[in-house]
Parts: structure tokens; C-alpha cells; sequence
């Protein structure tokens, strides 16, 4: 018998949001788990209790308004690097250094819940695989602003068309916005719906003048 112990496989899940409290990240954590997978998060932060291996911190987004001119001046300074150059291609809302974690970086597995995310998923994908989860339509995702217009939505759009087809398995949450990103950028998105697990509910008689209701979504 083999006296060396059995290397655990590794995902890597990357989000803006807090996967303590975001419904998609939390169980794509847990499934991972599951199945006896060691799982390292890169995000601002993590409010509760997961079974993690390593949380890597990024800074929180700043300002809307204040991230305009980063985004137009990196976008500016793109159109002059390599297409293959993912390391260097700086990302706006945060500051990590991706240099330092591509050197240890060895995932089966690397989740990316937000498109902003996607260069520093490419700088560590090495022989892994990139599972884009996209929980929005994110040419579209602030619209009616006009200062997103403006400055960040061709940044979302050059994303979209630079990586959505170098992913090897692409999410979406509903038949809509799949069909607007194969419409857009010819990328056909796989549906996996936000649906939490089936509970058993008894009806109890309610106080009529007094209903609770909750909406997500």
C-alpha cells in the first residue's frame, strides 16, 4: 500500500459578492466540497463560516463613478497589449496581484461569478478548466446609468468577446440571457437555474390582516 498521502483536488471560485451570503457561490462551494474537493475563494470578503481551504482578499469595488477613469484608461491601454497577455491585464474595481498566485495556482476547477473576473481566471487556468457562471447580462447589467454607458459598458462588451470562448463551460441562470449571449457574441450559455432545494412545507392558517411576503430575484 501506498504509504504517501492522496493529493486532494483544488477549486478556485472567484466573485465580487460575499459567497457567505450569495445564493450561487454558496452552493457552488458546498457542491465542490462534496465532493472532496479542496476549495480556495478569492473575493473582498467572506461574513460567515464555509468549508474553505485558502480565502484570497481582493478590495472591495470602489465608487461607481470613481472606477469610470480607471476603466476608460484600461481600456485605452488594452488595445495595445497581446491578446494572450492575460497577466497583465489589469482589472479595474480591484488591486491583487495575480503574478504571486499563478505561481502556486494547480485547479482542476476555477468558478468565475463575475465577468470583470475573467483575465485573472485565465492567468491561473493552466491546465484546469474555467466554469463561468453568469448570474447577469453584463453588457446591460447598469444600463440607466449614463455614466456606465459610457465609460464601463464597452469595457463589459470587449470582456465578453475576448473570453467568453476561450471558457469551457459556460452558466447562465435563465432562457433569456443565454439566448442574448449567443445572439451577441455566438456563445451558447448552458441554463442552470437559481433553484434552491425542495422542502416540505405543512400550510398553517395565517392572520389575514397580517401577511409576510418575501421576493428575490
Amino acid at each position: 500500500m501506498n504509504s504517501l498521502a492522496v493529493k486532494r483536488k483544488k477549486v478556485m471560485l472567484m466573485t465580487f459578492g460575499d459567497p457567505a451570503t450569495d445564493p450561487r457561490p454558496n452552493r457552488m462551494i458546498k457542491l465542490f466540497h462534496s465532493l472532496g474537493y479542496i476549495v480556495d475563494i478569492l473575493c473582498p470578503t467572506c461574513s460567515g463560516t464555509l468549508p474553505i481551504g485558502t480565502h484570497f482578499q481582493i478590495s472591495k469595488m470602489h465608487g461607481a463613478r470613481l472606477r469610470y477613469p480607471s476603466i476608460l484608461l484600461n481600456l485605452l491601454t488594452k488595445i495595445f497589449k497581446s491578446e494572450t497577455d492575460f497577466i497583465s491585464e489589469q482589472i479595474p474595481y480591484c488591486d491583487f496581484n495575480w503574478v504571486s498566485l499563478v505561481a502556486s495556482a494547480d485547479y482542476e476547477f476555477l468558478i468565475v461569478e463575475d465577468l470583470q473576473l475573467l483575465p485573472g481566471a485565465m492567468a491561473l487556468k493552466g491546465a484546469g478548466n474555467i466554469i463561468f457562471d453568469a448570474r447577469e447580462y453584463y453588457p446591460l447589467q447598469n444600463e440607466e446609468n449614463i455614466w456606465w454607458q459610457l465609460f464601463e459598458r464597452p469595457d463589459r462588451i470587449r470582456l465578453c468577446k475576448r473570453f467568453l470562448n476561450k471558457v469551457d463551460l459556460f452558466l447562465t441562470v435563465s432562457p433569456g440571457l443565454s439566448e442574448a449571449y449567443n445572439r451577441n457574441f455566438g456563445v451558447q450559455a448552458q441554463l442552470f437555474r437559481s433553484t434552491p432545494n425542495i422542502i416540505e412545507l405543512t400550510p398553517q392558517v395565517t392572520n389575514s390582516s397580517k401577511i409576510k411576503l418575501v421576493h428575490h430575484g
